[in-house]
């Protein structure tokens, strides 16, 4: 992940709080999202498990959206 850049202050009743530069910020906040998203990922593939697939294939020809094939001219 490589070092972060921040300073540490200290309130007089002893709070410290973490002060990052708005990019150091933005980038941990995006890496929480995609740690937030690949668990969503995982709950969901555990939860889907021995659910009955359907492949692309199945769902364009459901929907209409493959192109009808053509006999090859001899």
């Amino acid at each position: 992940m490589g070092s972060i850049k921040h300073e540490t202050w200290t309130r007089g009743n002893g709070e410290k709080f973490v002060i990052l530069p708005v990019e150091e910020y933005r980038r941990l906040e995006e890496l929480a999202e995609d740690a937030g998203l690949s668990r969503i990922m995982k709950e969901s593939k555990k939860r889907q498990a021995g659910s009955p697939r359907t492949s692309l294939e199945q769902v364009k020809r459901e929907l209409g959206l493959t192109k009808k094939r053509r006999k090859a001219r001899a």
